[in-house]
């Protein structure tokens, strides 16, 4: 009983990080402060009631409309809510404590960049350097070893430096395998490339968008390692 209320608290504390993180997209992509105003709605900018924040029960409770203007609610904040809780869940029943918190951290933050990139395209350069540089602070005291694979990274960093300049991939998303490569290695770094660029090509298979934001592949492949190492 008490590893199943354990679960349930895991997976609320995952969907209102996701919840947080849509919004963080959302606001940076229309260049709205994060704490002000407090939430609201999207069509009617109404405030939004307490109750109205709840994670995945709002949606149902409102079924899927506006309680004041009667507009459809965007699904996006619901099934990342869903996906991100459930993921949490799995995370911290594969992981120790100490690692569950640390890799948690990283998938919130990859969760952030993702809804920026999904949202305007771009991303916060403070906080993608930022992030990067205090995670792989952390990754080094956590993880207690550094990298002896140098004859690969170097030539794999390289590579990725040169799709950068021909404009096959942002920068932005060089700078999130970079710290991918140093914080994880180079399996994660090409287990996070390939998972990335076969669902882009689905994606891009099926949608006539030209231009797709990559950085929520490269962040879905490099969640996807951490349960599967």
């Amino acid at each position: 009983m008490k590893t199943v209320f354990l679960f349930l608290l895991i997976f609320l504390l995952g969907s209102s990080c996701a919840s947080f993180s849509v919004c963080c997209g959302w606001r940076f992509a229309h260049s709205i402060s994060l704490f002000v105003p407090s939430s609201f709605c999207e069509h009617c900018h109404h405030r939004l009631k307490l109750y109205q924040l709840i994670p995945l029960l709002s949606f149902c409770l409102q079924r899927g409309h506006c309680f004041f203007c009667g507009q459809q609610i965007a699904r996006t904040s619901t099934v990342v809510e869903l996906l991100f809780g459930g993921y949490s869940v799995l995370l911290f029943w594969h992981a120790n404590p100490i690692s569950f918190l640390f890799l948690f951290i990283v998938a919130l933050w990859s969760l952030i960049l993702s809804m920026q990139d999904y949202y305007s395209r771009t991303v916060s350069a403070t906080f993608l350097l930022g992030g990067a540089f205090l995670m792989l602070s952390i990754s080094f005291v956590v993880q207690k070893k550094l990298l002896n694979d140098w004859g690969i990274i170097l030539p794999l960093a390289a590579l990725l430096l040169l799709l950068v300049l021909l404009k096959k991939m942002g920068s932005a998303d060089l700078y999130y395998l970079l710290f991918v490569m140093l914080a994880f290695g180079t399996l994660a770094t090409l287990f996070t490339c390939l998972f990335a660029s076969l669902g882009a090509l689905c994606f891009n298979y099926f949608s006539l968008k030209k231009e797709i934001p990559f950085i929520p592949y490269l962040s879905s492949g490099i969640l996807l390692f951490f349960l599967i190492v």
